[in-house]
């Protein structure tokens, strides 16, 4: 069944990459498609806690975390801050070795994040366009791997000394009283700020979920991939009061990804003022 997985992906990631060519020139996708995010004035702090097939006895402190900041300027237009971290807390291991595996303790900020939304949770479309900038140190490389491994919807928060510029394009479709649909496509521009220069890495993005309203929590399932990635995931959120906690579950359908990681557990919550 895997096989025939990988081989659906390829065709997938094709069909979609020849899309966002046309649709995307010089771009990258930033937000997590996974938080049905609107246009309010709020804060949101996503954790991810990754089964990474390197690492044992993993930490409470063992995480991939982003905090965002909205800005509401008008009714369908937010800025956006963002700050991702790594933190690396557990016992490295040999995959295909013998030799004894060794305590890692390590962290990293992740590139800063400052962009712009054109539309809110409601509205038939939605664009988004943002920089991020390369914050992350050069010796903690084991942490920005497992950054770029956990975090596939903002892939370019962990790449090295890579300036990227990033958009997406997000639109939704009412299926019924209590669901709907959220169709997006995305692509990525980067290029190197040291003295390496050359060529700019393009890479494209797409996702498709289906939401489900059960008065004020909402569940979502879907797909999400890459270039180099595909994953499945199920997720919810939910608002009581001022605040607004979620969950979501993702697990990878690649050969190479699950080769490193078996499944990533997130959860998030936001405060809305």
């Amino acid at each position: 069944i895997w096989g025939w997985i990988d081989m659906q992906k390829k065709y997938l990631s094709l069909l979609f990459t020849l899309v966002g060519i046309y649709l995307f020139s010089d771009t990258l996708y930033g937000q997590s498609v996974w938080v049905d995010h609107d246009n309010e004035r709020a804060v949101f702090l996503e954790i991810l806690k990754p089964d990474c097939k390197h690492f044992d006895n993993p930490k409470l402190d063992h995480m991939v975390a982003s905090l965002t900041q909205y800005w509401a300027a008008e009714e369908d237009i937010s800025f956006v801050i963002e700050l991702p971290v790594s933190r690396i807390h557990a016992r490295y291991r040999w995959l295909y070795s013998n030799m004894p595996g060794y305590s890692v303790e390590e962290f990293t900020l992740g590139n800063i994040y400052i962009g712009i939304r054109n539309g809110g949770r409601h509205s038939i479309s939605t664009f988004t366009l943002g920089l991020r900038w390369p914050l992350s140190k050069d010796e903690a490389e084991l942490a920005r791997e497992m950054g770029l491994d956990a975090d596939r919807d903002r892939y370019g928060a962990f790449t090295h000394k890579l300036m990227t510029i990033s958009t997406n394009y997000f639109i939704r479709g009412e299926l019924g009283d209590s669901t709907y649909m959220r169709f997006g496509l995305g692509a990525s521009l980067s290029r190197a700020i040291d003295s390496r220069g050359g060529a700019a890495y393009i890479d494209f993005n797409y996702n498709l979920l289906f939401w489900l309203k059960l008065f004020s929590i909402r569940l979502g399932t879907g797909l999400a991939g890459t270039t180099t990635a595909f994953q499945f995931g199920i997720t919810g959120n939910g608002r009581i009061g001022r605040f607004e906690p979620g969950i979501n579950f993702r697990l990878p359908l690649d050969r190479d990804f699950r080769e490193r990681i078996s499944y990533i557990f997130g959860f998030s919550l936001g405060f809305r003022y």
